[in-house]
């Protein structure tokens, strides 16, 4: 009787201690789940009211996900989490977030060995998918280039492009970050000034992107981002017959060259290769095949500004035209083409033409680059005329008028574009004092941006070349170099000569 009542008391014990387990792994995670809560909370608290937010409120949010961590590093070998896979990785992905924002906040602190640390344990301490490896590797990688250590995150960079090879997960699915590291080498080989490294990595770059697309051949999407790259590769070591030759690689379903990469290769023929007729001629091409809207109008008025510089100008007026007319709502490319239009008068020698095309521009379209752009070029006219008289009646009406839209708007872009117009107006006249202080009003709206470092960049300029001050101009250059990197010339100059791929992704 005592074996037949033995064996049902075991077998209960053994179901009570695997439900102890269960408890005990679903404890671990609920504990941490409510560790990794409050530390939200306190940076929500944060980032809804930074203005308001102290160093004790940076310390306290800090010590939270420390908390995180302390907590995980305690638990995560209890005997209770074997076998407990969904649990296990709950609880590694709440570490991984929690070391991720301590990272961050380092990287604010400029707190070095502690984002270098964090970051080492995010690849090689907590257990997570090679995603989030490969994610915050870049993070580290970007975090070294914003400091300037360029040799430290071409390192990073070559490791990335090793471990997640091929660049894709189980579904096939590129990933984009990835794929695009490449590209950002070449970039930083040109802010480091280095050709033979251009090169070098140039040829890298192209390698990669050939294996990657033989490896896929059956996958569009790869395929196609592979011959984007590469033809981006080209262009930006001026190769621009390669270039040209691989975006014609870029088939639609019909056989054609896309039409994006049509537009592309016109471009490259107008901008690089200085061959504006061979542009138009695939200009009218587009144009003929009746792509989506958005291409037509920025066909139109590639056009229109081509026809415009091999001086057919009526020709060139009439396609402009028709661009304001069929996209009036498309104030982006309309001010583009108003612009053009106005110049050509210009170029032609109507000059009351064109000061009148241009008020209709500044008067239709007072926010615009261009808007900005003839509302400097109207009174230097008049000084090239020798007319002190106009000229000064066109400095008083442009200083207005960008004033007026600093007043009137409060976005970021217009005042600083606004502002850039009034420091290069003010360059022009010689006003070399006042045009600083306008670039100092920039810097200081826009830091870290690209504006911003051309600011400082034109400030250290103008400084040693028209004011002959060595001195302020140093100060200027040395702010550059600490702020974006000691030769971090990405920041200041346009990358591929204006040639935009972005289109194309």
């Amino acid at each position: 009787m005592k074996r037949t009542y033995l064996i049902p008391i075991l077998v209960c014990l053994v179901i009570s201690m695997i439900g102890c387990g269960q408890d005990s792994a679903e404890k671990i995670r609920y504990d941490m789940e409510k560790l990794i809560y409050q530390a939200g909370k306190s940076s929500e608290k944060i980032n809804i009211q930074p203005e308001l937010s102290t160093a004790s409120d940076s310390l306290a949010m800090m010590a939270s996900y420390r908390a995180v961590l302390d907590y995980y590093y305690e638990n995560r070998d209890n005997a209770s989490l074997a076998n407990q896979d969904e649990i296990q990785e709950a609880i590694n992905t709440m570490a991984f977030a929690a070391q991720k924002s301590l990272a961050i906040m380092y990287a604010k602190q400029q707190q070095f060995d502690s984002v270098f640390a964090a970051y080492k344990r995010l690849n090689n301490e907590i257990p997570t998918t090679r995603d989030q490896r490969t994610a915050a590797s870049l993070e580290l990688a970007i975090f070294y280039r914003s400091f300037g250590f360029l040799d430290s995150t071409v390192a990073i960079y070559d490791r990335i492009l090793i471990d997640f090879y091929p660049p894709v997960d189980t579904g096939q699915r590129l990933n984009i970050d990835v794929t695009s590291i490449p590209i950002d080498k070449l970039k930083l080989a040109n802010a480091m000034r280095n050709t033979d490294l251009l090169n070098k990595f140039a040829g890298q770059a192209i390698e990669y992107y050939d294996r990657l697309k033989a490896q896929f051949p059956d996958n569009y999407f790869i395929s196609r981002t592979s011959l984007v790259n590469k033809g981006r590769v080209y262009s930006m070591t001026k190769k621009w017959d390669e270039a040209i030759a691989t975006l014609e690689l870029i088939k639609d379903t019909t056989g054609q060259i896309e039409i994006p990469s049509s537009m592309l290769i016109a471009n490259i023929y107008y901008s690089a290769k200085k061959q504006p007729d061979k542009s138009i001629e695939i200009y009218r091409a587009v144009i003929a095949r009746q792509p989506d809207s958005s291409i037509i109008g920025e066909a139109l008025l590639r056009l229109g500004g081509a026809l415009c510089f091999t001086k057919k100008y009526q020709e060139g007026r009439v396609v402009l035209a028709e661009l304001r007319a069929k996209f009036p709502n498309r104030s982006d490319l309309c001010s583009h083409s108003q612009m053009y239009t106005a110049k050509a008068f210009e170029a032609e020698g109507n000059w009351k033409r064109a000061l009148s095309e241009m008020e209709w521009l500044m008067e239709k379209y007072p926010y615009s680059n261009e808007a900005f752009r003839v509302a400097r070029e109207i009174p230097v006219h008049y000084l090239d005329q020798k007319d002190q008289k106009m000229a000064d009646i066109w400095l008083g009406k442009a200083n207005d008028f960008y004033q007026k839209a600093i007043n009137a708007r409060p976005e970021v872009s217009i005042q600083v574009a606004a502002l850039v117009a009034m420091a290069e107006l003010q360059r022009l006249v010689r006003n070399f004092e006042e045009s600083l202080a306008l670039l100092d009003r920039v810097i200081q709206i826009a830091p870290k941006s690209q504006i911003g470092a051309k600011a400082l960049y034109n400030a250290a300029a103008m400084s040693f070349v028209d004011m002959g001050d060595s001195v302020l101009a140093q100060t200027y250059l040395d702010r550059l170099n600490r702020e974006y990197g000691s030769v971090d010339s990405t920041q200041i100059e346009a990358d591929e000569t204006d040639i935009n791929f972005e289109s194309l992704q």
